[in-house]
């Protein structure tokens, strides 16, 4: 009989890793021109508290990383799978040992600090081609880390099906949250990245009946991923459909076209969880509803015909402009109305 993943006593998680006086110590790289002065020490421990750990379905766990970002293992009869690795500022390979006995691959959403910070605790990583030369880029990676926004300031929360939540605090950071003291993180070295092989469009990860297939959805990054585990009817979407939409480096076009692309495969999920959710100081960890991708689709295609109804908001403290349909707003990242067609 296989030996099944299991989901170990949560106290001796936190004895072992996290627990009060009893952190994990651990050499970073430290990138002086990227990192804050108060955080430029040779050794540093992780964050004296214990990351929220949400099991979204058998075998199927989402680490809240303090509101900064979330990463997810996944487990089957044979082989894990993480799907990022977070922020970097706790030890996510033994986390991910904890929650998964078997193993496991590694694999990248797309190249931003925040959802790849820990990837030098690994040998080897899967991450789309076009998303290697912003890994290499040791220095920006770095300086990502602290330019989160959730760390000083966060998305308006949102119900599964778009509405904003309406409560004071919700979009307050994790820094008035939880525990910032000794916040640091381990840091990509660019002389010492493990392996990265490269995902490819349509490639499939078998788990021992439990199979997830991966969608190229270039946008917020050249090399965006997303993944699809039919088994759990979940579409893990990192940062290509997460709490904020913009244009970023496709046309309203291109995005109506890729967002269609994720669209055909709607039958295989009922829930959409993001690399952010729960963030800054929210805790409310709820899943994007597929249904908000029609009013997305229309937002990005009413841009596209120049037809768009926009308003202004204020995110972060600056003034930017939205598409509106629906419940859906799109960001308009300060460029005109296209006239284009897809």
């Amino acid at each position: 009989m296989k030996k099944k993943p299991i989901l170990s006593d949560m106290s001796k998680i936190s004895e072992d890793m996290m627990g009060p006086g009893k952190c994990k110590e651990y050499s970073i790289y430290v990138d002086p021109h990227s990192t804050p002065d108060f955080v430029k020490e040779e050794k540093r421990r992780v964050i004296p508290a214990f990351p929220i750990i949400y099991e979204i379905a058998d075998h199927t766990w989402q680490v809240n990383e303090f509101g900064m970002s979330s990463f997810y293992v996944l487990a089957g009869r044979e082989r894990g799978l993480v799907i990022d690795c977070g922020c970097g500022s706790i030890d996510a390979k033994s986390l991910i040992e904890h929650l998964c006995s078997l193993p496991y691959e590694v694999a990248i959403t797309h190249g931003h600090g925040d959802h790849c910070g820990a990837m030098c605790q690994f040998e080897k990583v899967w991450i789309f081609p076009e998303d290697i030369p912003l890994i290499r880029d040791g220095f920006r990676v770095n300086q990502q880390l602290w330019e989160n926004p959730n760390i000083w300031g966060s998305f308006p929360a949102r119900y599964p099906d778009g509405t904003p939540m309406d409560a004071p605090g919700c979009t307050a950071g994790g820094k008035a949250y939880y525990d910032y003291t000794n916040l640091t993180f381990m840091g990509i070295d660019p002389e010492h990245l493990p392996e990265m092989q490269e995902l490819k469009d349509g490639q499939r990860f078998d788990l021992g009946g439990r199979s997830v297939e991966v969608l190229h959805m270039p946008g917020h990054t050249k090399g965006c991923a997303v993944f699809i585990d039919p088994k759990t009817r979940i579409a893990f979407t990192g940062d290509s459909f997460n709490q904020s939409f913009r244009l970023a480096g496709n046309t309203a076009a291109e995005n109506v076209k890729l967002l269609k692309k994720l669209q055909k495969h709607c039958s295989e999920f009922d829930r959409m969880f993001p690399g952010h959710t729960a963030v800054g100081a929210n805790t409310a960890n709820f899943s994007q509803s597929p249904q908000l991708l029609p009013d997305v689709i229309r937002a990005y295609q009413s841009i596209a015909d120049g037809t768009a109804v926009v308003k202004e908001k204020v995110l972060h403290g600056r003034t930017i402009k939205v598409a509106v349909y629906g419940k859906a707003e799109v960001e308009l990242d300060g460029k005109p109305l296209q006239d284009e067609k897809p």
